[in-house]
């Protein structure tokens, strides 16, 4: 998967803020079923999941950070995570994740783009100091 231009102003700010970096495109899924590697499809379709990757991923504390781009465009220009489809995928995807015990921070290109994503994502790791 490619990352985006608001994935990487994120890291930036996390970078300069000093905080401990994220893991990017954390397969979340195929990691809980086994791992990654050989059979991997097998053991997610047999769970009923699918490749699955977050953004960012903390992973020993299961927090999750997705930066969801385009949700103020319109018409044919709309963003994925926006449009029906593309927002039941990513719900569907969310309470995946879940149930297997993450918690995910979904987080707009306002938010990333003004500093309120790294405010929360500060205030959420204060809970795990």
């Amino acid at each position: 998967m490619t990352q985006s231009y608001l994935e990487d102003l994120f890291l930036d700010q996390i970078k300069n803020a000093g905080i401990v970096l994220p893991e990017r495109q954390y397969r979340f899924a195929a990691i809980a079923t086994g791992g990654i590697g050989k059979g991997v499809r097998d053991r997610l379709k047999r769970a009923g999941l699918q490749d699955w990757r977050f953004d960012f991923a903390y992973v020993p504390i299961m927090l999750a950070i997705e930066v969801d781009g385009g949700t103020f465009l319109k018409g044919k220009r709309k963003g994925a995570h926006s449009r029906g489809w593309g927002y039941e995928k990513d719900r569907i995807r969310d309470n995946e994740a879940a149930i297997l015990g993450w918690t995910v921070l979904r987080f707009t290109a306002a938010m990333v783009k003004d500093g309120r994503a790294l405010r929360q994502l500060i205030r959420m790791l204060e809970r795990y100091k």
